[in-house]
């Protein structure tokens, strides 16, 4: 949810710097939103939009991120700045949260995955690497 008056607002409203958080201005500038700086939120496109949502909780120093289909609506560099700009926050102690159909993401970027499928977890455990075995019975002794 967005509410400030402006992009670099809306960012500022909860900056932390106390905490170790990135400054607002280069988190902008690092999702390419720094030149829509004074724009009100609700110009943005959704891909916009979902960049400064992104560098809005970033600004904060949270020690919990949920991003929930960080990928959609983005190019592929943007996708690639938000997970870099989450696994910066994450080598800082924060926990990431990240919700997903997309395996490749999940595969570059998690350390542990939970599938649900109708509410009940039906696996748990490391991301596997394409074409790698995804049980123990599958999997070559070692």
């Amino acid at each position: 949810m967005l509410l400030a008056d402006s992009v670099r607002e809306e960012v500022e409203i909860g900056a932390a710097p106390e905490r170790g958080a990135p400054d607002p201005a280069e988190l902008l500038e690092a999702l390419g939103l720094d030149a829509l700086g004074h724009q009100p939120p609700s110009q943005l496109s959704a891909g916009e939009a979902r960049r400064l949502s992104v560098a809005a909780m970033l600004a904060g120093a949270p020690d919990l991120m949920i991003l929930d289909e960080p990928a959609a609506g983005l190019h592929p560099e943007a996708r690639e700045t938000v997970m870099s700009l989450a696994a910066e926050r994450c080598r800082s102690g924060a926990s990431l949260l990240l919700i997903t159909h997309d395996a490749d993401l999940v595969r570059r970027h998690a350390d542990r995955v939970v599938v649900l499928r109708e509410g009940c977890v039906v696996a748990d455990g490391r991301p596997v690497a394409q074409g790698e075995a995804t049980c123990d019975r599958c999997r070559p002794a070692m």
